[in-house]
């Protein structure tokens, strides 16, 4: 059959065609139905060639339905044309403003602010070769402990003394040490310079550590938009007084360091000799956490 576009608007809408529209295999339509009367198709207008045994399963449907053929057109010209997809483009966020690289220098100078701050860490010193030497004698392999800021700190170390390994607890005021006796386990009180661990200020070692540096670059594929930041360079060896007090003013420390996204300093590996008598290979490795846990440090006894 043959229908002119400019009435298949009429056909869609509901107007419905002749009766011998659905008739033969093509067949010319010859009038509409419109507002109540037959208008006669005569002007020569572009056509559309429909073959009518398409509609015959859709003639059917409408039957079974109860909708006029016309009616079920309408209603799947709706549906399709409410499943096209939108044209619209999709609305494409901005590229994120990068956040501007910082020089070491600027990094070491934000950790020490942040780390001045803190009321309270935990620590660990460790050691890859040597040992860390103190006053008395002592040579401590590792030791780990809390540090309420400013000036209380309790630790346990591993440790020789005499050529004996022993483990020491201690629990550190101003002027005051409390420490266990290496050979019978009891605690002593220590006034001043007759505890080992007289100079030992977790605070002013770190305070010292970052201020101290005389030279700091970024690690291999580090930047302070990564975490955690690697910093390396040197230190003098006298930036370790408040570790093991007296030191070796002609020597210096190669450091490696990282701090975290708050600019706290996480750890530091250390590598040289601080003072004479310890190994000259000595790496020691000192680690914070537990950045402001609350704790409190009394007396043991």
């Amino acid at each position: 059959m043959i229908i002119h576009t400019h009435h298949v608007r009429n056909f869609i809408l509901g107007r419905s065609v002749a009766p011998n529209f659905i008739g033969g295999k093509y067949i010319r339509v010859r009038y509409l139905r419109s507002i109540g009367t037959e208008t006669p198709l005569q002007d020569p207008v572009p056509e559309l060639r429909f073959y009518a045994g398409l509609f015959r399963p859709i003639n059917s449907l409408s039957t079974r339905l109860g909708i006029s053929l016309p009616w079920l057109f309408a209603i799947v010209f709706v549906i399709v044309a409410g499943c096209g997809g939108s044209t619209e483009p999709e609305a494409v966020s901005p590229p994120a403003t990068p956040v501007p690289l910082l020089s070491a220098k600027e990094v070491i100078e934000m950790s020490q602010s942040s780390m001045a701050a803190l009321k309270s860490f935990s620590f660990e010193l460790t050691h890859d070769e040597g040992a860390t030497l103190l006053p008395g004698g002592f040579e401590i392999h590792e030791s780990s402990g809390i540090v309420s800021a400013p000036d209380r700190v309790s630790l346990t170390a591993d440790a020789t003394f005499s050529g004996l390994f022993v483990k020491i607890d201690a629990v550190i005021f101003p002027d005051l040490t409390y420490m266990t006796n290496p050979l019978t386990g009891n605690w002593n009180l220590l006034h001043g310079d007759e505890s080992p661990f007289a100079v030992f200020d977790p605070p002013s070692l770190i305070s010292d550590i970052l201020s101290e540096i005389t030279t700091t670059e970024y690690s291999v594929d580090s930047d302070s938009n990564h975490f955690p930041i690697r910093l390396e360079g040197e230190l003098p060896a006298f930036a370790m007084r408040n570790l093991v007090g007296g030191t070796d003013p002609d020597k210096t420390l190669d450091y490696l360091m990282e701090i975290d996204a708050e600019f706290r300093l996480l750890s530091v590996d250390l590598t040289g000799v601080i003072r004479s008598g310890e190994e000259p290979d000595v790496r020691r490795t000192i680690a914070l956490g537990d950045f402001d846990v609350p704790v409190t440090i009394e007396s043991p006894i």
